[in-house]
Formats: C-alpha cells, structure tokens, sequence
C-alpha cells in the first residue's frame, strides 16, 4: 500500500502523510466472579492532505479503498481557503521497536484468564464486596510516511491492567483503584499482586477515616496527586492548540517565572517503558523530552506542526487511524528535588494528600479543584488521624509557588488514559512528594 499511496500522490500538488496500522488486541473484563474476553486482529490506515492552509483528511479499513480515500483528503482540502500554517518538515526515518521480555503473544488467552482468576482470589477478602480488573493489550505495527519521503515503522506491544474494588461496611461503601501497564510485555504487571493490596488497603482504611478540616494547610501531595497537578492543571494549560485558542492562563507567560525556583515539570515520551511514550508522534515527528518548567519558569509549551507559532512539534497524536492528530501530552511529571521525604512533614498542623480521584481544572484562570483517595492530619511531624474526602483546590499558578519542598525520592509515573476533544489517547503522569500551600475542603 505504500508504493501504491507514492504513485497516486506525486501528481496531486498537496503535501499528504499516510498512516497505516495493524495488529491483534485483547482485552478480558473480570467484574465480580463473571469473565468476559474478546481478541480481535485491527487494521485501517488514513491520509491526511495539506493544501492552501486546510487539511483535508480520510480513512478506512479496506484496502481497496485507497484511491478513494486519497480523493476525499485532496477534495476536501482543496474546496477550503484556510490559515492554517504548518512547520517546516525535518524528514526523519527509521524502524523502530519496544522489546518484550514476556511477549503477550506468547501467553495464551486461557493462561492469561486464569492469571486474572489468580490475582483476584489475592483481592476478595472480608468487607470486599466488588472487585473489577480490566486488561488489555494491542500488539500493533504502525507505518508513517509522507509525501516529503519519510518513512517509520513502529512496532509497539502496550499492556495495561486497572483494579477496581469496592468495601462495604454496613450502610458505608468505599473504593479503591489502582492501573498498570506501559510499552512492553507481560513482565510490566509483574507488580500486580502490590498493587491490587493497595487497592483493597485504600478501600479499607477509608473506615476509620475523619473528614479533614477546612482551611488553607501546608499540604503534602503523593507522587500520584503530584501527577494530577502536572497532567492536569499544568500539562493541558501548555498545549499550543489550547495556548492558540485563548483558552490557557500561560498565554504570553513563556519565559517567565510561574512557579517556586524548586518546580522543575517534563514532557517526555522517550521514557523507556512508560504508557505514553512512541519514539515518533503522528505527524512523523520524533520524541522529545520537553521541559515545560525549569527552575520556576516557564519554558516550552506542548506542539505539533500546526501549532508551530507557539510550540515545536512533536507532540500531534490520534487515538487511532480514524482520527486527526492533535495536540497532547505524553510522559508528564514533577522532577525530583534535594530535600529528605521526612523533611517535608517537618510541619506543626498540615495535610498529606495521597493518591487521586480526578478532579476539574479551568485552563483559561488556572483554578483546579483534585480530590485525593485518601490522606492523615499532620500534627508536629507526626501521621495523626485518617481523612478521607480530601479535596484540594486553588489557582495553579499561586499555588506553584508556594512549593517550598520536592523530595529526593526517584520519580513514579502512574499510567492512565487522557480524553480531549472527543479522542482518547494513553497517557502517564507522575512526580515525586512535594509541599505546598493550597485550600483544604472535604465535609
């Protein structure tokens, strides 16, 4: 098909990218006892024309569609006037592959079943009353090239696994969640077990828990509430296309300090491993590590070709085939600090906030509201009583800079999936332990 999609577009006049992808999926859905399990084989591919500052863009799975789709892409980009300008091309090309120590394929869906059945005898216990486990897998090859000569195979094995269990106690129930997963094989879930028992302990704890006091605290967030504030609050207030729109409190704040000298945030899908890492985006450009904040200040925002006014590409991506890239974030984290993780709950009256539930982010003012899984009172240094419904909330900008900790501890990401404009694409986010100063709500 790529030979075929070079003799049809070298007499168009437009600049077009062809993506193709194929591969084999699973997934297998354990909720309470009841297993259900599909395995499917995927293929489609898209094109996508640039002419007279328009994209014209089509797709299918059939290969006998190709001609066709090219047509729609050329006819629609040809019919609009548009404003679009796109980055120059750095032509780049490769083959390129994630290794596997436990290759998916290799495992059985009966063997994969049972590890499933396994791990969740491991959760069901006294007060448990639902469990779900989630798992899935996409073994794919994936095809760029353009019109410009760029040509990338991908070959990428993605696992992820999501543990769900809810506890009961009388009339009160509460829930605990955990995920998996990254760019590799089977061996990624090797931690399974550890994270199922949190689960199940974030459920159980909550039991015994107080709701904390309202009020404006010293708050120390886990590297998982650390991931909230860099993805969410952070991370889509530096994407380029929300930056063009208007709709980013950075806009016009490149350079410029938005956070405590000790806030350092990345963007980097060259981590080996992690959920949101490819070694070139949709665009056919290659990964980056992005330093968005260095030291305080704001220092790049998040691009792709079309954004190229604000950011430097790299950064375009689909959810699959069928969809037009955008702009999105990849690996997303708080960098380490200097200071020792008991150091930070040196505090006479403060909050440690652990894990996270999502929560509403205004990327236009930067006011975010995040809700924790759970958390302690820290009363002069010391994890006094459990809280739970834990919300913290603010403006991200002023609440960066009262960051007066980051701990020495090695970065953990959190794999999980990222929704925007209507497309889901796998995302991680992350950091380290850091002390901050924010409000603190939760009855």
């Amino acid at each position: 098909m790529i030979d075929k999609f070079y003799s049809i577009i070298k007499n168009k006049d437009v600049e077009a990218d062809f993506r193709l992808s194929e591969g084999v999926s699973t997934s297998i859905s354990f909720k309470d006892g009841e297993i259900t399990a599909n395995s499917s084989k995927n293929f489609g591919y898209s094109v996508r024309v640039y002419k007279n500052g328009a994209f014209g863009f089509s797709s299918s799975n059939k290969p006998e569609d190709l001609q066709k789709v090219i047509e729609n892409a050329v006819g629609l980009a040809k019919v609009k006037d548009g404003k679009i300008k796109m980055a120059p091309k750095i032509i780049k090309s490769g083959k390129f592959e994630f290794k596997t120590k436990k290759n998916p394929l290799d495992i059985s869906i009966e063997e994969k079943i049972n590890w499933l059945k396994n791990l969740n005898k491991s959760i069901v216990s006294e007060n448990i009353s639902n469990t779900s486990l989630n798992y899935f897998e996409i073994i794919r090859k994936y095809n760029f090239i353009d019109s410009f000569g760029t040509n990338i195979t991908q070959f990428e094995p993605i696992v992820f696994l999501s543990i769900s269990v809810v506890a009961k106690s009388g009339k009160e129930q509460n829930m605990g969640y955990e995920s998996i997963g990254g760019m590799g094989g089977f061996e990624l879930l090797k931690d399974a077990n550890e994270k199922a028992k949190n689960a199940v302990n974030k459920a159980k704890i909550l039991f015994n828990a107080s709701f904390p006091p309202a009020g404006v605290f010293k708050v120390i967030i886990d590297p998982v509430m650390a991931g909230l504030f860099a993805h969410e609050a952070l991370g889509h207030a530096c994407e380029a296309d929300i930056i063009n729109s208007d709709g980013s409190v950075l806009k016009n704040k490149l350079g410029s300090k938005i956070a405590s000298e000790k806030v350092t945030i990345f963007d980097d899908a060259t981590v080996k491993g992690a959920f949101g890492s490819y070694f070139a985006d949709d665009e056919g450009v290659f990964s980056k590590k992005r330093t968005l904040v260095q030291d305080g200040y704001l220092k790049s925002f998040i691009g792709s070709r079309e954004t190229c006014l604000y950011a430097e590409p790299g950064n375009a991506r689909a959810q699959d085939y069928s969809h037009m890239p955008i702009v999105r974030m990849s690996n997303t984290f708080f960098s380490n600090g200097d200071s020792k993780l008991n150091d930070l709950f040196e505090l006479k009256k403060g909050i440690y906030a652990i894990g996270g539930k999502g929560g509403e982010v205004n990327t236009k003012t930067g006011e975010f509201m995040f809700s924790a899984d759970y958390g302690y009172l820290i009363e002069n240094g010391e994890k006094t009583k459990i809280l739970k419904n834990i919300t913290l909330s603010g403006n991200i900008l002023e609440t960066l800079n009262t960051v007066d900790l980051v701990s020495n501890e090695k970065v953990t990401l959190t794999p999980g999936i990222c929704g925007k404009e209507g497309q889901e694409v796998r995302a991680t986010t992350g950091g380290v332990h850091l002390r901050l100063e924010c409000m603190v709500g939760g009855q």
